[in-house]
């Protein structure tokens, strides 16, 4: 009994110094020291002149100083270099836009996210996709002396994973990098008479739009880009509304107003935060193969005296559909077909997808 107490006042006294506030920045990360590198036999040290660090003159003594002293002068060798970055908003989806071919920017994103502590559950460099594991997210976890023994007594109860895809345009000759991220959380199913032990269970959460800016302008900043202009870049960006879905005749229409290239972007990202699998694709055609996932539901027929007893959604009867993007110039409009069998819920499924594509896109 005193060591249950000791440690509940433990436990109370470390979460009264740790703050609420949700911040990204400590997402996933862990930090530590590391010797400075031996330079091998025969080879020079590293070049610290210009080239690489503005000079520091011996007069100053400030930050302010020194920025002063680089009005005017050429940026570094080292800001230069990564100057060929630039987040893009559209809608709810954005994306980052980088001077260089995909095939340079595939082992930058693989070993970003391998430093974050995820692991890698799928790779296709062929297409540009790349999918982690789930890793528990350390957003409201403390820092600090007892950091350790607090997380191992009380855990967090949310875990992230990530997809991530890379696409190279050859017209314009960059390469365009989408994070989509996906959440789960654990809630209590149950709980025995002594109070020690406890049934949990692992449930989809919303994606989270925040975390996915922020891995954005922490890949910019790994790629070399400073945190502060990072962020300067990505609140440049401008929002505006994309896409819409109306009724015409009872039947549901989806509209995006935007060319079949964004369209077909638009509507990737979207499947890939809703947890749609994509089987195939077929940009020529503007097709995606997809297949529902096991938490898609469609409201239920029978009106509302009929849910007051039972549930008011249920499965949809056919999981396979195609999605069909046609090209109307300056807007693009979607499509869904069944990829098989043609069941009489396919109106109700039809609403119900283009009303989570509109939501995930807006």
């Amino acid at each position: 009994m005193k060591f249950r107490l000791v440690l509940i006042l433990l436990v109370c006294s470390l979460a009264a110094c740790t703050s609420t506030t949700r911040d990204y920045k400590g997402v996933y990360e862990a930090t530590q020291d590391l010797d400075d590198l031996d330079v091998p036999p025969g080879l020079d040290s590293p070049d610290s002149g210009s080239d690489r660090l503005p000079e520091l003159l011996p007069n100053i003594k400030t930050a302010s100083g020194y920025e002063a002293s680089l009005k005017g002068k050429p940026a570094s060798r080292f800001e230069r270099e990564y100057k060929g970055m630039n987040f893009v908003r559209g809608g709810s989806l954005f994306w980052l836009e980088i001077d260089a071919p995909g095939d340079q920017v595939w082992g930058d994103v693989r070993s970003f996210f391998l430093r974050l502590g995820f692991q890698l559950k799928r790779e296709t460099p062929q297409i540009g996709y790349l999918e982690t594991d789930w890793l528990e997210n350390q957003i409201t976890a403390p820092t600090g002396f007892w950091s350790n023994l607090l997380n191992s007594i009380s855990p967090t109860d949310i875990m992230d994973k990530y997809r991530i895809r890379l696409e190279w345009d050859a017209e314009k000759k960059i390469s365009r990098l989408f994070i989509n991220h996906q959440g789960l959380r654990e809630i209590i199913e149950g709980e025995d008479d002594n109070l020690s032990t406890v049934q949990t269970n692992w449930v989809p959460r919303p994606s989270d739009p925040e975390l996915e800016v922020e891995m954005i302008m922490r890949f910019m900043a790994y790629r070399g880009l400073s945190v502060v202009l990072a962020e300067e870049n990505i609140a440049s960006a401008k929002e505006k509304r994309v896409a819409e879905v109306t009724l015409v005749d009872d039947k549901a229409n989806f509209i995006i107003y935007e060319p079949f290239a964004r369209g077909w972007r638009h509507i990737g990202i979207a499947l890939d935060r809703l947890g749609y699998l994509v089987e195939d694709k077929n940009r020529s055609a503007g097709v995606y193969y997809v297949t529902l996932p096991a938490t898609f539901v469609i409201p239920k027929e029978g009106g509302l005296f009929g849910s007051v007893f039972t549930s008011s959604t249920e499965a949809p009867k056919h999981l396979k559909y195609l999605i069909i993007l046609e090209d109307n110039g300056e807007s693009t409009r979607v499509k869904i077909k069944s990829n098989g069998e043609v069941t009489d819920d396919f109106p109700r499924v039809e609403k119900k997808v283009f009303e989570d594509l509109q939501r995930s896109i807006l």
